[in-house]
C-alpha cells in the first residue's frame, strides 16, 4: 500500500482521469495494450502541456531577449524551456506514478531520480540527434524533431517500465 492511497486530491484525480481513458480505451483496444495506451495518453497530454507552456512563457512571460538567471544569461527561448519543464515535469511524473506505472515496487523518490534522469538524458538525446539529422545529414528540422521524438517516446517507454516504476514482474532478466 503506497502513503498517498489516502490523500483524497490524488485518489480523485486517478478516479476522473482513469474515467477518461476508461471511456476512450476500446476504441484502441485493438491496437494497443491498455498500458502502452495510458502512457501515450499521459505523455501526449504532457508534451501538449509542455507546448502550451513553452507558448505562454515565451510570448507573455519573457519578453526580454536575455535573462539572467542564477548569474547565467540565457536567451529568452532557453528560459521559455526552462519554465515550460518545470510546469511539465511534475506533471508527467505523476501521470506516470499514478496513472501508468501504478504497480511499482520503488519507492517514490527513487522514482522521482530516476524519472528526472531520463529526461536529462532525453534532453541530451533530443539535442545531439536534432543536430545529427538536420546538422549533419541536411534533414528538414520538423521531421527530424518529429522522428527524435518518436525515437525518445519509444526508449523512455521502456526505462520508465523496466527502471524508474519498475515491479518485481518487469525486472528485466
Amino acid at each position: 500500500m503506497s502513503r498517498y492511497d489516502n490523500v483524497p486530491i490524488i485518489i480523485t484525480l486517478k478516479r476522473f482521469i482513469g474515467s477518461i481513458l476508461d471511456f476512450f480505451y476500446p476504441i484502441f483496444k485493438p491496437f494497443l495494450p491498455k498500458n502502452t495506451y495510458k502512457y501515450l495518453v499521459c505523455g501526449g497530454t504532457t508534451t501538449l502541456i509542455g507546448l502550451f507552456s513553452y507558448f505562454l512563457a515565451y510570448n507573455f512571460i519573457f519578453l526580454n531577449n536575455y535573462w539572467e538567471i542564477f548569474g547565467i544569461q540565457i536567451t529568452r527561448y532557453i528560459a521559455a524551456y526552462i519554465f515550460s519543464f518545470l510546469v511539465a515535469f511534475p506533471i508527467g511524473f505523476f501521470f506516470n506514478k499514478f496513472i501508468v506505472f501504478t504497480t511499482s515496487t520503488l519507492k517514490g523518490r527513487v522514482q522521482l531520480f530516476r524519472y528526472l534522469l531520463i529526461q536529462g538524458i532525453n534532453i541530451i538525446l533530443n539535442w545531439s540527434l536534432l543536430h545529427l539529422f538536420v546538422g549533419y545529414f541536411g534533414f528538414w528540422a520538423t521531421p527530424s524533431q518529429t522522428l527524435v521524438t518518436g525515437i525518445l517516446v519509444i526508449l523512455s517507454y521502456f526505462f520508465q517500465k523496466y527502471v524508474s516504476f519498475k515491479t518485481d514482474e518487469t525486472k528485466i532478466s
